[in-house]
């Protein structure tokens, strides 16, 4: 899909809010980071940022074989 190709390290939390929409798990991961997952029907993403919403890693798993 289109909107995955938005995604990056060092965006802003708030763009994988506004590009998938609310997290299904936000999870305290370490000390000073926060792993948001999130589902839709194709695939799930999982983002790990810094407190201040930094993105520091993500990974998006397919559900299908119909992703692009």
């Amino acid at each position: 899909e289109e909107k995955i190709e938005r995604l990056q390290v060092g965006a802003q939390i708030n763009l994988f809010i506004e590009t998938l929409g609310s997290p299904m798990f936000v999870n305290t991961f370490d000390e000073d980071k926060l792993e948001y997952i999130f589902v839709n029907k194709y695939y799930y993403v999982d983002a790990i940022t810094e407190k201040n919403g930094n993105v520091i890693q993500y990974a998006v798993t397919s559900r299908t074989s119909e992703i692009g």
